[in-house]
């Protein structure tokens, strides 16, 4: 198991939460207050004031609630207000959707994570860490192909070569340079080239971020 911990923050990462189902927004409320390094800044059922908090307090993240296709546009609403994308807040969808069409909607250029409601607690958490740090997160139902087609700048970004998936996977698997390098045949320089080039097409700066988000888009198990 991944420790979260790792790689500890110098300040408490800021997030503002917008859900309007009462019942699991307190659930979520309440894992959010007991975690480590994290601050609830605000939460609401509301869309303007979800707006008003994040656009006063300018949160790390904005957690925004997307639930049923063509029902619930609260989130969808929030997301795309020019003030949310202007307060540079790292925009998260949190949804329950596996709904294709409604997944190619929501995702757009300016968010950074697709969370899952399915999703355990550690792992979460885990992916708003990754975020917060500069990194993207989209859970398996968010396929990689509906991220690129939403901001062509980064298409290249989310193609790792075939020795660099290798590579991820090992480290996923807990394995140090040297043993990657020997399993693989490589040098260690190369293997450390690859994990360069591995950070910066996953948009993360070290090897716990790398193995979440790669978990995430389903490019390692």
């Amino acid at each position: 198991m991944l420790d979260w911990m790792s790689t500890p923050m110098a300040d408490p990462i800021t997030v503002v939460y917008l859900e309007h189902h009462p019942i699991l927004r307190n659930a979520i409320v309440r894992l959010l207050v007991e975690s480590d390094g994290i601050e609830l800044i605000g939460h609401t059922g509301n869309v303007t004031e979800a707006i008003d908090i994040t656009v006063t307090y300018r949160p790390d993240i904005f957690l925004a609630s997307v639930d049923s296709p063509g029902g619930d546009t609260g989130g969808l609403v929030a997301i795309s207000d020019p003030a949310i994308v202007q307060s540079g807040a790292k925009l998260v969808i949190f949804s329950g959707i596996s709904d294709q069409q409604q997944i190619r909607h929501t995702v757009t250029k300016n968010i950074r994570g697709y969370l899952s409601k399915t999703q355990q607690p550690e792992s979460f958490i885990g992916s708003l860490r990754v975020i917060a740090d500069g990194g993207y997160v989209f859970h398996q139902s968010a396929r990689s192909r509906f991220i690129i087609a939403s901001d062509p700048a980064h298409a290249e970004a989310e193609v790792l070569t075939s020795s660099e998936q290798k590579v991820l996977q090992l480290v996923t698997d807990g394995k140090r340079n040297q043993d990657i390098a020997r399993e693989l045949s490589m040098s260690i320089g190369a293997i450390r080239q690859h994990l360069s080039s591995i950070f910066e097409k996953m948009h993360v700066s070290n090897r716990t971020s790398a193995v979440v988000t790669g978990i995430s888009r389903g490019l390692v198990e």
